[in-house]
């Protein structure tokens, strides 16, 4: 083998497993005290209604689905345009409406508005 692959091989797998190494770190904000007391870590496990504690509540009024607007879950295409038009079509109605989202990944490249 030529000499200068054989470098190209050798700094090509140093970096490659170092990339590995650094991958699998935890980030200092963790393992770090000085460095996690001076930034927040949002906790995220309370997510949710009522921080997740409470049921839902039972929906009353006009129900709205997403989907019947072209809004369509984990696709990897922009829904942003359709559920555009479901909060606008669910904004003409008057008293309680509910726009119920479907389950899965929305992708969404604008701002919504409501």
């Amino acid at each position: 083998m030529d000499f200068k692959f054989k470098v190209f091989i050798v700094v090509f797998f140093t970096l490659f497993i170092n990339l590995l190494i650094e991958a699998q770190a935890i980030p200092e904000i963790i393992t770090n005290k000085k460095v996690s007391g001076k930034n927040y870590l949002p906790d995220f496990s309370y997510a949710g209604y009522h921080n997740g504690e409470k049921k839902l509540p039972v929906i009353v009024g006009k129900i709205i689905n997403a989907i019947d607007y072209g809004v369509i879950p984990n696709d990897g295409l922009d829904d942003s345009k359709a559920l555009k038009k479901a909060i606008e079509e669910a904004s003409k109605i008057k008293g309680n409406v509910t726009l119920q989202l479907p389950p899965g990944r929305l992708i969404l490249s604008d701002i919504l508005y409501l």
